[in-house]
């Protein structure tokens, strides 16, 4: 019920920005891009059980890089609406496991309602992308489905506040990785000076997501050694050896509740690059009650051309 709730909600979204970008258009096609920006990410950081494990015996550390190229623009279709649209490409890699590795490709589109004038007037946004993901694991290959409200207002000039809620649905090839997602968070940013901005977030994830262990411990797990209720579980729930972080290994997916939050520290060279230092946790607790925890230590920077 959830599910078809939430397939249908997204559904529904993208098909009211379609419609708003068909409006939208002038006449011409170049009309539409004529204010289009393009700018270019990369990051990377230190995560701790960078393979999702359970047991500490499975438990990988290493560093992630991804980076990504986007291609965006808008249009005031009103005094108070604002439309958004683009297109995204990636890649996300982990050198020392690179099974992990794959490229992304796809398109979002937004609309924005501000309530009033100036800075500190509320604004309401709806956003949606479909992204492919072409990874080395084939049976992770598939489109990725997303759908988002925002709601966000500035208390005082220096000091803005938000919640959101997304839906994400991922169909991928193999049942492993077909992940359905819904996400509840709050967030808040203080531009300490013009230069400077900490921000924040926290917020729980609830659905579906992607787990791993070696050959040893799914083995034992299976079997009955970590109880009857986990041997249950997961000699019925979609796994496949694919041997993510080396050989044996099984990807596994699981019913779990996550409990998110992260802080960074944005420093702006200029209004066009900027770097920041984050840090974020996710702790998440399966149908059976098993847990996983992961930390990452991060970095970044962004640059508009």
């Amino acid at each position: 019920m959830i599910t078809a709730f939430r397939k249908t909600s997204l559904v529904t979204l993208a098909a009211a920005l379609g419609f708003s970008l068909a409006h939208a258009a002038p006449s011409g096609a170049a009309g539409f891009l004529d204010n289009i920006t393009v700018s270019a990410n990369a990051s990377g950081g230190w995560v701790e059980n960078l393979s999702r494990s359970s047991n500490p015996l499975d438990m990988r550390e290493s560093m992630q890089y991804d980076a990504n190229v986007t291609a965006g623009a808008s249009r005031q279709i009103s005094r108070n609406w604002l439309l958004t649209y683009g297109a995204d490409a990636g890649y996300y890699t982990i050198p020392e496991f690179d099974r992990n590795a794959y490229f992304t490709i796809g398109m979002r589109g937004g609309l924005q309602r501000k309530f009033g004038l100036g800075a500190l007037a509320p604004v309401l946004s709806f956003n949606t992308s479909y992204v492919y993901k072409d990874a080395r694991i084939n049976s992770n290959d598939g489109g990725t489905l997303t759908g988002s409200v925002n709601l966000s207002k500035r208390i005082i000039p220096s000091v803005r506040v938000g919640a959101t809620a997304e839906w994400l649905d991922h169909y991928a090839q193999g049942g492993v990785f077909d992940t359905q997602q819904r996400t509840l968070s709050i967030d808040a940013a203080w531009d300490i000076t013009d230069k400077w901005r900490l921000s924040g977030s926290a917020g729980q994830l609830s659905g579906k997501i992607v787990a791993t262990a070696g050959a040893t411990v799914w083995g034992r797990a299976q079997a009955g050694f970590l109880g009857p209720a986990i041997a249950a579980y997961y000699n019925t729930t979609p796994s496949e050896t694919t041997n993510a972080f080396g050989p044996g290994w099984v990807s596994y997916i699981v019913e779990a509740d996550v409990d998110l939050w992260s802080v960074a520290l944005t420093h702006s060279f200029s209004e066009n690059t900027s770097v920041n230092l984050n840090l974020s946790s996710a702790y998440a607790t399966n149908i059976v009650n098993v847990r996983y925890l992961q930390r990452t230590w991060g970095f970044g920077l962004a640059h508009r051309f």
